[in-house]
């Protein structure tokens, strides 16, 4: 009775991550077992961006993506799989690959832009500058002139005389005074009542004497 192991296969396949119809060329992986040892390197995939590896004993595997094809993004994530016991149809693996963002080409070939052939000219044409002489500006020192003081003109002061017609001066009447006798009070001490009688005893004194003559 024969117990050898029946050996497996895998197929891995390269496609855009975009359009899965478009197939890869030239992408390379290494294969590495369950404990890290390296089984083949530079795995490449061909036209149709496949790779197939057999005689695979049963067991864990990585597939490791080691360059890219061109034009697309590497992707170095490890792929795990496995190979079971008494596997007769071979494994199939999908991997994807971005495209790589390039800048816009400038063509080889660049269009010039067509010159008028009757050019317009502006109405107000920019006038030229003028051309800088070649002799140095030489700096003019200002002159300071001495100032002279203020020459202050006496203007006559005007005086405007008016003629009015003399007026006469306003003479004010005297008003007759009303010789008023205030005769003393009982009581009161009045300076001048003992010269009030005595000028009274004198003219009744020379009133007297008249009559007697």
């Amino acid at each position: 009775m024969d117990n050898t192991l029946i050996k497996g296969s895998v197929t891995l396949t390269k496609v855009d991550s975009e359009n899965p119809e478009i197939t890869l060329e030239g992408a390379t992986f290494d294969l590495l077992d369950n404990e890290g040892n390296t089984i083949a390197t530079n795995l490449a995939t061909d036209t149709t961006g496949q790779i197939t590896i057999t005689d695979l004993l049963p067991g864990d595997y990585t597939i490791t993506e080691t360059s890219a094809p061109t034009g697309y993004q590497l992707d170095p994530t490890p792929i795990p799989f496995t190979i079971e016991k008494s596997q007769t149809e071979p494994l199939h693996l999908e991997v994807t690959n971005t495209k790589t963002k390039t800048p816009d080409q400038i063509p080889d070939n660049p269009t010039t832009p067509d010159i008028p052939i009757n050019p317009i000219t502006p109405a107000n044409p920019t006038p030229t500058n003028p051309i800088p002489s070649s002799e140095p500006n030489t700096p003019t020192i200002p002159i300071q002139l001495e100032q002279e003081p203020p020459t202050t003109v006496l203007t006559p002061l005007q005086v405007t005389v008016s003629t009015l017609p003399p007026t006469k001066p306003a003479v004010s009447k005297p008003k007759p005074s009303t010789p008023e006798t205030n005769l003393p009070e009982t009581g009161d001490n009045n300076p001048s009542l003992p010269i009030w009688l005595g000028t009274t005893l004198i003219i009744t004194a020379l009133y007297l004497s008249r009559r007697k003559k």
